[in-house]
């Protein structure tokens, strides 16, 4: 329940410096994880905000009185460097995430010297979002030489970076669980005397075991309870959230957003990858990942092992290749080693598309799928957009990136298929697609088989 938190630590060969600087934090109401560096971490840690690091981590003798600092004439300086390095990378992982780097350090003059030091040798370690320096030698009683506490110093540091505002926007979010919690268990009755609670153990059983089987049905809430409760709590903790953004914070550093217009609308930086932000918004990787999960996306052969039993899918076998040009054809120009190419790079998919009430009340239900095209993404210049039916869904789908792969995907909606001929020919799950994707999904399929036509001569 309680984990060990990760989010400020400091780290520093001196017990009384970690000590102090705990205390520090303390006073402030703030959680400090403190960890005496012995040139072993067991394991880098993740998910740090704030990481305070001695420069000097083995107390060696260094000559602080040099006009100018450089590793490359001071040999010893330059093992400084190397085992701050070391215990940066053991310390804190390549996949943290954002964070401040702040060296609290009787050294503060060595910091640049030291971003060259892991410049010019272009080390793999964690990258900060800011690098600030506290000397530690001018706190006293809680307060610097200029007066500013502790807090006030990382703030002034922290407030220079964009980064500051997820901060903000973490702490925000265990703010508003922490209410929501208290104003639950406030409607939940309490009739034990001070001391007991059996009565409101009870209740509490009786309120959540109600709010689960409304979030998900019955007996998917009897199978994933958590979920059900997670699910359920989620719409509430997003609504606080954005009751609680009255400021101008974002508008201040936003300078972009501030400045686009219609013609000139604010863009993506250069090499920023779209398909992982597409993904973390519409993909969910985690496994497991049944037939009957809503938006599941399953790799689909046409080779069914009983050819007898599937008369259909044996000619869809042979015809494999047409049956990618059903999704789109190329344009002229495009030459026949390209398209074998990209043919050979795509795979066929199916999607679960149950409705999405049917799925949170565990209806019975055929575990319905159509047919989806996953291909690399194909420059427009090389797509006869003009010829692509108009059971063709792709336009809304965003270009996704699963396990380090770019995907488009292209659904046909004239081919469905239910869960018997699963069995024979399903590979593999690859992921699924959210909530939200898979009610534009599935608004488009009802569309598409409920549209009218007529015959015309």
């Amino acid at each position: 329940m309680f984990k060990i938190q990760n989010r400020i630590i400091a780290i520093d060969d001196n017990e009384a410096h970690l000590i102090q600087l705990g205390k520090e934090f303390l006073n402030c109401g703030l959680g400090c994880r403190t960890i005496k560096y012995d040139s072993f971490q067991p394991e880098a840690l993740k998910n740090v905000r704030i990481a305070f690091f001695d420069i000097n981590l083995f107390n060696k003798n260094l000559d602080l009185n040099q006009l100018e600092f450089n590793y490359e004439n001071d040999p010893t300086l330059r093992d400084v460097f190397n085992d701050l390095s070391i215990a940066i990378q053991n310390t804190i992982s390549i996949d943290n995430g954002p964070f401040a780097l702040i060296f609290w350090t009787s050294n503060t003059i060595l910091i640049d010297n030291f971003i060259k030091y892991v410049n010019d040798r272009q080390l793999n370690l964690p990258k900060p979002v800011i690098i600030g320096g506290i000397n530690k030698e001018n706190f006293n009683n809680g307060v610097d030489n200029n007066g500013l506490s502790l807090k006030d110093s990382i703030f002034s540091i922290l407030n220079h970076t964009a980064t500051n505002l997820l901060f903000d926007f973490e702490e925000k979010s265990f703010s508003v669980t922490s209410e929501i919690i208290s104003q639950i268990c406030n409607l939940i009755p309490n009739n034990s005397t001070w001391g007991s609670y059996d009565d409101f153990n009870s209740n509490f059983d009786a309120v959540f075991s109600k709010i689960a089987i409304h979030s998900l049905g019955p007996q998917h809430a009897k199978d994933y309870p958590d979920k059900a409760i997670y699910e359920a709590l989620s719409p509430i903790i997003a609504n606080s959230l954005i009751n609680k953004a009255t400021g101008n914070n974002w508008k201040e550093k936003l300078n972009k957003l501030a400045n686009s217009t219609k013609e000139n609308p604010a863009s993506y930086p250069a090499g920023f990858e779209t398909s992982k932000l597409n993904s973390i918004f519409h993909v969910d990787e985690s496994l497991p990942i049944d037939y009957t999960k809503r938006g599941a996306v399953f790799e689909y052969l046409f080779t069914p092992t009983n050819t007898n039993r599937f008369e259909y899918f044996k000619h869809l076998k042979f015809q494999s290749e047409e049956l990618f040009y059903k999704f789109f054809r190329f344009a002229n120009g495009v030459s026949t080693e390209e398209k074998e190419q990209l043919i050979l790079q795509s795979k066929f998919v199916v999607i679960e598309i149950s409705a999405s009430c049917d799925y949170s009340q565990n209806k019975h239900r055929n575990n319905k799928y159509v047919l989806g095209l996953l291909t690399p993404p194909i420059e427009d210049s090389k797509i006869n957009y003009a010829h692509i039916s108009e059971a063709v869904f792709y336009k809304d789908l965003p270009i996704i990136s699963v396990k380090g792969q770019n995907w488009k995907a292209w659904i046909n909606f004239n081919y469905s298929i239910s869960d018997f001929e699963l069995n024979e020919n399903i590979i593999a799950p690859i992921f699924c697609f959210k909530k939200e994707i898979m009610d534009m999904i599935g608004n488009r399929y009802a569309n598409h088989v409920s549209r009218i036509g007529i015959t015309s001569f």
